[in-house]
Order: C-alpha cells, then sequence, then structure tokens
C-alpha cells in the first residue's frame, strides 16, 4: 500500500496510524478502522495528545490539511 503524506506526519505518526487501518480487498470495499472509537462509534486516533478523527487524520494524508468547513463521511 502506497502511504501518503500531504502534511509531513513523521513516518512513525504515520505507521502507528495505518497499523489500525484495514485495507479494502477490493477496489470498491471500505477501509475498515480498527483502533479506537469514541461514544458516537467514529474512530479516533490520538497525535501529539490530540484526539482527531480517524477519517480526518486519513483525509489530510491524502488531501493536505482539513478545512474545518469541509464535511468527511464515514459510512458505519
Amino acid at each position: 500500500m502506497t502511504v501518503y503524506n500531504s502534511v509531513g506526519y513523521s513516518q512513525d505518526i504515520l505507521d502507528r496510524f495505518w497499523s489500525k487501518v484495514i485495507p479494502p480487498v477490493h477496489e470498491n470495499d471500505c477501509w475498515i478502522w480498527n483502533g479506537l472509537t469514541d461514544k458516537n462509534g467514529y474512530g479516533t486516533f490520538t497525535n501529539k495528545g490530540n484526539s482527531i478523527r480517524a477519517h480526518r487524520f486519513s483525509y489530510e494524508c491524502f488531501n493536505g490539511c482539513f478545512n474545518k468547513n469541509l464535511l468527511v463521511f464515514t459510512f458505519m
């Protein structure tokens, strides 16, 4: 799997994050979060003491800094 890093996270943070992701078997399958979830079922990831939802962290890896005016959807 190619790891994207549009924001410039350190390799140890990327390794820790992606170790909690189960990539899809088929192209149209979902990426499964295998880490902690919050009370609403959203995947959460801690980076430098700050909790961020996993789908937002993933968005930043692929697209750059997250714009809080955007919505990033997850399907549960």
